[in-house]
Formats: structure tokens, C-alpha cells, sequence
């Protein structure tokens, strides 16, 4: 036997309804007015119910909030009665560090973290000398130094990217202003740690596995990294940095995509891809990286050769 009904909308919002018919009980979920990404989220303004089996629906759902400006909030709705709902926003934890050439960086606290918003465009080491500006591509990659994207002399263009530097240049140490240094290896895979276990993947879930298993399907932070704008738009992946760039960056860390510097001297990919130097090396030859790309959905890493030209992020001393 089949029934229809017309299920009651008060106006934008995610409503659950539960139907009692006779001693069995049906529970729907309905989202009006209001953007999701989500695939499992419907909005139907009739169901229609096939009663094969006594049986009460269970809720296995999650309420996903991003504001900007405010921490990602995200919570399970396991009852039928949301009634008493009260949803907190909280300020994200911002600040800001200045370095040695006078350039200020926006900063945001990630779990037990604080990292730098911007990516690093000092000219100079900590210690006032100055960082070698390779321009010429013969020279790139035997140097220690850095260089804009596209050797741009642009200072709006250098603000917005950032610049290029070496894993030499990274391995002095001497990159970052007092009480802040180029996260390790360690430090990523804590800030992925966080995120994949605290709901930040695209799709609500929350991972649950061994530390050193990142690369699995687990995975799915991207987003939350990727700021909302200069992405190539890309639809054809679902939960990919390019698809509805509306939902990127609930993590506050806004990262864009500035290229990378090849070793041979070539610029590649701004626009598409962003890659980070970590201040662990691999090997005499190689050092790790992290990297975003907009058509996936997967916070990578790995390692490559030291003469990458490569994004730098700060990270606070504890």
C-alpha cells in the first residue's frame, strides 16, 4: 500500500519530519532555502511512503555550518525533534606577524596551532642579510634564494602570491621572524590530523585511523585549506577545491594558488596548483613538500627535488 502526503515548509531551513502511521513510524529529511553540498540532502515537498516492514527510520545526519570569520561547526542530528537547536559560531583566532622587511602576515589557530594566512614574501633572512633573487633560469637551479612567480615586479602581484623559494634557502633556518619558523613534516601531518578528525573533509565525515595512514580516501580536506577565490573553477570532481568555491576554506588557512618554480627555471601552474616546502628533508636530493591542486580533493604530500621553487607557511613556536 502506498501513501502521499504533503510535508509543511515554515520557510528556509532543515527540517526532519517524522510521520505515525497506526504503530509504525517514518522519519524524513528535507532542506529548503539553504546551499548544500551535500548529495545525501534532499528536498522534497511530498513523500511518498512504501510500507514493506514495521520499522522506525534511524538519523545518521550532520548540521554543517561555515561562516566567514568564524570556525568551522559542525553537529550530528540523531533525533527527529531539532526544536531546541541552538547553534554558537565561534571568532576564529586571528593575529597577525611582521617580517624582518616590514611586511605584515594575517595569522589563524588551527586545533593547537597558529599558522600564517599569507604565504612568506621576506627578501631578507632573520638576521637582516639578504636572500639571493634568482632571476635568470640557467641559475635557478644551483642557487640558494627565491623569486616571484613570472620574475613579476609587480609589488600588488608579490603581496598577493608570495614568493618562490629553494629548499636551500628553507634549510637555514633562518627564514621566519622570532618565535616562528617553515612547519616540519611532523607539523602538517598534525594540522591534516585535525582536520580530517574534526569534520573538515567536504563531505561532513570524520576520519578514524592510524596516524601515518594519509593517503587514504579518508582524505578529503582540500577544501578547507583552499581559499574562496583565484582557483581555476573546475566542476567535474566532487568535493574538488574548483567545484562551488563558496565552500572552501572553513579552516581560515587560505591557501591560493601560486605555482611553483621548476628546476630548470620554468614557472608552472599558478592558478591550478600550490606547493609548500616542509623544513624536513627526505634525503641528500630531496626534501617534503604539501601540495593542493584544484581539480582533487586530497591534501598530498610527498617529496621532490630541493631546487623546487616552492610556497612558504609559518607556523608559531610552542
Amino acid at each position: 500500500m502506498k501513501h502521499s502526503i504533503a510535508l509543511p515548509h515554515l520557510g528556509s531551513g532543515i527540517y526532519i519530519y517524522r510521520v505515525s502511521v497506526n504503530s509504525d513510524q517514518y522519519t524524513f529529511k528535507s532542506v529548503a532555502g539553504i546551499a548544500s553540498d551535500r548529495s545525501t540532502a534532499s528536498s522534497p515537498k511530498k513523500a511518498a511512503q512504501v510500507k514493506l516492514a514495521k520499522t522506525t527510520a534511524e538519523i545518521d545526519d550532520a548540521l554543517l555550518v561555515m561562516k566567514e570569520g568564524y570556525t568551522f561547526y559542525r553537529l550530528p542530528i540523531t533525533k527527529p525533534d531539532t526544536s531546541d537547536l541552538q547553534i554558537t559560531m565561534t571568532p576564529l583566532e586571528t593575529g597577525t606577524v611582521t617580517d624582518v622587511d616590514g611586511n605584515e602576515y594575517q595569522t589563524v589557530r588551527i586545533g593547537n596551532q597558529v599558522w600564517t594566512t599569507e604565504n612568506l614574501r621576506t627578501t631578507k633572512y632573520n638576521d637582516g642579510t639578504n636572500i639571493s633573487l634568482v632571476t635568470n633560469a640557467s641559475s635557478w637551479g644551483m642557487s640558494t634564494g627565491y623569486c616571484f612567480y613570472d620574475n613579476s615586479t609587480d609589488p600588488a602581484e608579490q603581496k598577493k602570491w608570495g614568493a618562490l623559494y629553494n629548499w636551500n634557502a628553507v634549510k637555514t633556518g633562518k627564514l621566519a621572524p622570532k618565535g616562528w619558523h617553515v612547519a616540519t613534516n611532523a607539523e602538517w601531518d598534525t594540522l591534516q590530523l585535525y582536520l580530517m578528525t574534526n569534520g573538515y573533509n567536504y563531505d561532513g565525515t570524520i576520519s578514524a585511523f592510524e596516524r601515518d595512514s594519509f593517503e587514504t580516501d579518508e582524505n578529503k580536506i582540500a577544501k578547507s585549506l583552499a581559499a574562496k577565490t583565484d582557483w581555476t573553477v573546475d566542476s567535474s570532481n566532487e568535493g574538488s577545491i574548483g567545484k562551488t568555491l563558496e565552500y572552501n576554506n572553513a579552516s581560515g588557512f587560505s591557501a591560493i594558488p601560486s605555482g611553483f618554480r621548476y628546476y630548470d627555471g620554468g614557472f608552472f601552474y599558478q592558478g591550478d596548483f600550490c606547493f609548500f616546502w616542509t623544513s624536513s628533508e627526505y634525503d641528500a636530493s630531496y626534501a617534503w613538500y604539501r601540495m593542493l591542486w584544484d581539480t582533487t580533493c586530497y591534501f598530498n604530500r610527498g617529496y621532490r627535488v630541493k631546487f623546487l621553487g616552492c610556497s612558504i607557511r609559518l607556523i608559531k613556536d610552542k
